[in-house]
């Protein structure tokens, strides 16, 4: 195993190396590769795995949160709360660590109503520790996107969650601008540029990764202030601009200077 890791880094680096330009999805994975293969900025560029919602955008009578107006006044509404996951369940998501934070959410007086939709090695793990520590989990399996609105409309938050392994810092999942476009609160157990995103643009809340008690105070304090469900319209905002401007700017821009490169070069 270690030789062929160290086959595939060697052809990776020569791949790299002879490249024109290199188009990557986040900045912090841009950064290392400008200082791993000292080269200039302008040849590694970032371009976000950002596209259109495949399913509508949720209407303001639609959202889960504006559904449970009156209800959110009630002490009763403080004492539960959706959290929705759809997405790879898989080693490097590590929803165990969701599930312990549930039980220990359940131990401080709110009910967390866990809802799993998706495929994955971890998943059978996953529901059997739930059952263990009695959460309340329901599980689907794959779900086609068009299907997934009525799931939207149920959560008050969306998982966002990957484990603590370094190379995933350099991760933003797609399954964030989603989010974000959607307008749907994020539970960001992440670490890196995507917790920094989440963080900054107001899209949810952020916990470090293997911290389920931490995942759990959140969870509580977001069940007693629902107030805090509602993530900044900046979040959305950004993710039309990514998409409609800087992405296909920056995208249009390296292939313009790698074609002028390339006249210069045959023309020399």
């Amino acid at each position: 195993m270690t030789v062929m890791k160290r086959l595939a880094t060697w052809t990776l680096n020569r791949i790299f190396a002879s490249a024109e330009a290199i188009i990557v999805t986040s900045e912090q994975h841009r950064f290392d590769l400008i200082d791993a293969l000292n080269t200039t900025p302008e040849r590694v560029v970032t371009v976000r795995n950002v596209f259109p919602p495949e399913i509508p955008l949720l209407s303001a009578t639609q959202s889960s949160l504006s559904g449970r107006t009156e209800e959110d006044r009630t002490p009763e509404s403080t004492k539960f709360l959706h959290v929705l996951y759809a997405g790879t369940i898989g080693r490097a998501q590590n929803l165990s660590n969701a599930v312990i934070a549930a039980h220990l959410a359940k131990q401080r007086g709110v009910h967390i109503k866990l809802r799993l939709i998706g495929a994955g090695a971890a998943k059978q793990e996953v529901v059997k520790l739930a059952q263990e520590l009695g959460v309340d989990v329901e599980v689907f399996g794959r779900v086609p996107p068009d299907q997934l609105q009525q799931h939207y409309v149920w959560a008050d938050t969306a998982l966002v969650h990957l484990t603590d392994w370094p190379p995933l810092s350099k991760a933003v999942p797609s399954k964030t601008f989603e989010l974000m476009a959607l307008g749907i609160h994020i539970t960001g157990v992440v670490s890196g540029e995507a917790a920094q995103l989440i963080d900054e643009l107001g899209a949810g809340s952020v916990v470090s990764p293997e911290n389920p008690r931490l995942l759990a105070e959140t969870w509580t304090t977001l069940a007693r202030d629902r107030s805090l469900l509602n993530p900044d319209a900046q979040a959305a905002a950004w993710v039309e601009e990514e998409f409609s401007q800087t992405g296909p700017t920056q995208f249009l821009r390296l292939v313009e200077e790698v074609i002028n490169a390339t006249k210069e070069s045959n023309c020399g």
